[in-house]
């Protein structure tokens, strides 16, 4: 059997495939579901850890034969790191092929990543269909996860959208659903990020209409992040209507540093050195940091109060990059840290993250 299936546009059907069957008949199959990195912390690499945490809690505690992951940014991409970190195959299911093409350059890598580790991928539609409706694109994706699942492990607060449809299927279908939402609230509350919140409405001429959530810088220039009816994106802020942008600007808070002068403040995030603030100013955007007392403990470290002792050159593996070998060791503000080279990039992490393989 092929690694990836190609199921193709089941407009009749709820989608299924012989060779996707018979690897999951027999085994004890969990399928998640849950929100994007908008509503569960944020969109930095201690948000996703802390999700990629809870979601190995309970996958120890669950103890699936195959876990089945839709591999979206958020919860998705979290349990598939989390099952494979613990060794637990995953079957990737894509709603369509380039799935994450619109993402950013790290989430992407992350994503082709992950999909070379996974068991099976499954691509329940094509790209054509997305274009022509995306929306049945996800919603065949999800069919095909809770058909093919005994239980479903959710991270969901509880409002509209393509998580609670997906929770409802199950429950109509009888099937049991864990909501690790709140589990995920109790670890993360010193850690949440106090997001800037507009309520601007934009328009897309490929998403149509959404709710402006905040503003980010990447390579190509300024973009949104915007919350559509069926998914989250960061679009070009030039692709959006102007007075959604002009309406932006009013909601954004303005501040003056002496040094750089007056800015547009995008997002503040605490985080354990303190409060990282990002803004743009006129010679570009900057991070600044407003120092705050050092925790005594905090939830990602907890797990690894004493980081095992690594060596340079030794082999060690990291539940998002894979296998690596440790280029170099140094003592950072936040504890041990590695430099470690892996197949797809070269990573500095700290050593509570990695384990020898």
């Amino acid at each position: 059997m092929d690694k990836t299936i190609l199921l193709g546009d089941l407009t009749a059907l709820r989608p299924s495939h012989p060779g996707a069957t018979d690897f999951l008949t027999g085994k004890f199959v969990i399928a998640g579901t849950g929100h994007r990195p908008d509503k569960l912390g944020g969109f930095s690499l201690e948000a996703l850890e802390a999700l990629i945490e809870v979601a190995r809690g309970y996958l120890l505690k669950l103890r699936p034969d195959v876990v089945i992951t839709g591999m979206a940014l958020g919860w998705d991409t979290a349990l598939a790191a989390a099952a494979l970190g613990l060794r637990i195959p995953y079957v990737a299911a894509l709603p369509f092929p380039r799935q994450a093409s619109r993402w950013p350059q790290l989430d992407q890598e992350r994503h082709h990543g992950l999909l070379k580790r996974a068991a099976l991928v499954v691509c329940v539609g094509s790209d054509d269909l997305a274009d022509a409706d995306i929306r049945s694109a996800m919603q065949w994706r999800n069919e095909f996860m809770v058909d093919h699942a005994h239980l479903i492990l959710a991270c969901s607060d509880g409002s509209a959208g393509g998580t609670a449809g997906c929770v409802k299927d199950a429950v109509e279908q009888g099937k049991p659903v864990v909501n690790t939402y709140r589990r995920w609230e109790e670890m993360t509350r010193p850690m949440q990020a106090e997001q800037v919140v507009t309520t601007a409405t934009v328009h897309h001429p490929e998403f149509g209409s959404g709710v402006l959530r905040g503003k980010t810088e990447m390579k190509h220039g300024p973009c949104l992040i915007v919350d559509f009816e069926h998914c989250t994106a960061i679009v070009p802020e030039a692709s959006v209507r102007e007075q959604a942008r002009a309406a932006l600007e009013e909601d954004l808070q303005r501040i003056v540093h002496p040094k750089f002068g007056e800015g547009t403040v995008l997002q503040k995030v605490v985080t354990v050195l303190g409060e990282m603030t990002r803004v743009s100013f006129e010679s570009g955007p900057r991070t600044l940091l407003t120092p705050a007392e050092r925790p005594t403990s905090h939830p990602l470290r907890e797990r690894a109060p004493n980081p095992p002792a690594f060596e340079i050159g030794q082999q060690v593996a990291h539940p998002i990059y894979g296998r690596g070998d440790i280029l170099t060791v140094s003592s950072t503000a936040l504890g041990e840290a590695a430099t470690v080279a892996f197949p797809s990039s070269t990573q500095k992490l700290l050593m509570t993250s990695l384990q020898p393989v």
